[in-house]
């Protein structure tokens, strides 16, 4: 079953721009990259280091706390294969963006059971078709 969250006003967040988010205890940091908007599990699945505040190249995010590079459009890191980001599904509704928190629908579906705390974890991406999508 799908949750939607509304989590702010459509254009509040200008192009390059990011804004955090906190929903049911969990961080997650919303972009715009150039008119398109981004949402993602603030948590880097190499280390768990904060996302919010690395270098934005284009659609490319680096974590600040060891370089790794994120393209948000997929989720992944650029190359074959590699880590992923926990993606969600963001809309805008009745001059509102929504985030879907239904995360097995997200526009990236790279989770797996989940941890202790009941949340998915991210994973590296391990089949043909995941494989694909990580290709930049």
């Amino acid at each position: 079953m799908s949750r939607q969250v509304g989590i702010g006003v459509a254009g509040e967040i200008e192009p390059g721009q990011r804004k955090r988010v906190f929903v049911d205890g969990r961080c997650i940091v919303v972009f715009n990259v150039d008119g398109a908007i981004y949402a993602i599990d603030d948590s880097c699945p190499h280390n768990g280091a904060s996302l919010g505040n690395g270098q934005l190249e284009g659609p490319v995010l680096r974590c600040p706390a060891h370089g790794l590079r994120f393209d948000l459009r997929t989720g992944c890191t650029p190359g074959t294969g590699g880590l992923s980001l926990i993606k969600f599904a963001v809309e805008t509704v009745d001059s509102k963006l929504v985030l879907n928190l239904d995360e097995q629908n997200a526009v990236l579906t790279n989770v797996t059971g989940g941890n202790a705390a009941g949340q998915p974890e991210a994973r590296h991406c391990a089949t043909r078709q995941e494989k694909q999508q990580c290709k930049v």
